[in-house]
């Protein structure tokens, strides 16, 4: 009989608790907005604002939410300065994520800047900035005092860009092979220095240097003297030309000595 007078009162009291939140609830801050007259409802477990109300004003915001799950159709964050939401500072709570099987966030008046320009989407431009918040193409990575940027596949391999006051470079790290890859068919990996071309690689396989129509393996075009040097830093040997014979067996060596070129069977390799 005790038991279940007990249970009774608790009962009396959860009920007296429902209607203390449906009859009158304050939510806001700086004094709050207080929703009277049985301006909320329940829905199955939850408690829902009647007639679409909204929860807190411009003038009074609702301070915190504290919630376990999160679950709905659109979320507007929204700060009264840039730096109000700074994605890297855990402002949005450390070890928390925001996800959704449709999750968009657009702005059409305003750009994006995540931890001071980490990240940066300028919305009257469509260009995105990393480090910089003035992208001047669509994907803009400003390396600054860092001199490069890693494209990696994991630790020990990946491409690094430097940009470097002394000089520029791209470098392949790891036992990958750096592949300059053209998979149309039809056009050339090209060289500039600014904008003169001074070497290209057409889809024949061709090399063309001084010209932008190689004929043949490699073809090699000046306007003043064209001129080959073929080097050598050993004391007892100097350059050596190498080429097959016409019929495809052997080759023949060609060699130089005090303005006379040499041809011979023997190997000067």
């Amino acid at each position: 009989m005790f038991k279940k007078i007990i249970t009774t009162i608790l009962v009396i009291l959860a009920g007296l608790s429902i209607y203390s939140i449906t009859t009158a609830a304050s939510f806001g801050g700086g004094g709050g907005s207080t929703f009277s007259g049985g301006l909320f409802d329940l829905n199955g477990n939850g408690v829902v604002p009647k007639d679409n109300r909204t929860l807190g004003t411009s003038a009074n915001r609702i301070s915190k939410i504290w919630a376990d799950s999160l679950d709905a159709t659109n979320i507007e964050i929204s700060g009264a300065s840039a730096g109000d939401l700074p994605m890297g500072g855990f402002d949005i709570t450390d070890g928390g994520q925001i996800t959704g099987t449709h999750f968009t966030a657009t702005s059409t008046t305003a750009d994006t800047n995540l931890h001071n320009n980490t990240l940066y989407v300028d919305s009257s431009t469509s260009r995105v900035g990393i480090r910089t918040d003035t992208p001047n193409g669509a994907l803009d990575v400003f390396q600054g005092s860092s001199n490069s940027s890693r494209f990696s596949r994991d630790t020990s391999q990946y491409v690094r860009i430097d940009t470097d006051a002394g000089a520029n470079a791209i470098t392949s790290f790891g036992v990958k092979d750096l592949v300059f890859n053209n998979t149309d068919g039809v056009n050339a990996i090209v060289f500039q220095n600014s904008s003169n071309e001074t070497a290209r690689f057409d889809f024949n396989g061709n090399v063309g240097i001084g010209t932008s129509s190689p004929a043949t393996l490699l073809d090699i075009f000046s306007t003043a003297t064209t001129t080959i040097k073929i080097d050598s830093n050993s004391v007892t040997q100097g350059g050596c030309l190498k080429i097959k014979d016409i019929d495809g067996v052997g080759y023949s060596y060609g060699t130089s000595l005090a303005g006379v070129i040499t041809w011979s069977t023997v190997s000067c390799e």
